[in-house]
């Protein structure tokens, strides 16, 4: 629906500027090709990313509690006078 009009547009530019019509094609198509791949990756945002959520559905993973390990090393000094 709005395609001719932006075609029309494009060819009105193209000629002010003295471009070649193969060229302005080229353009048009590269353009449409890289419009539809940033439509192509649009989807719904998840619900974690928006703000005002009110529970996200990943939740960071709880941290473990360190176990004290004995410590079997000998300190320098004790090491030293044996």
């Amino acid at each position: 629906m709005i395609q001719p009009v932006v075609n029309e547009i494009d060819a009105s530019i193209a000629k002010i500027l003295g471009l070649e019509r193969n060229f302005v094609e080229y353009l048009q198509t590269l353009v449409k090709v890289l419009a539809e791949r940033r439509i192509s990756r649009t989807v719904e945002a998840r619900p974690e990313t928006v703000k005002g959520e009110e529970e996200p559905r990943i939740r960071p993973p709880k941290k473990l509690e360190r176990t004290h390990q004995k410590d079997e090393s000998i300190p320098l000094d004790k090491f030293m006078e044996s």
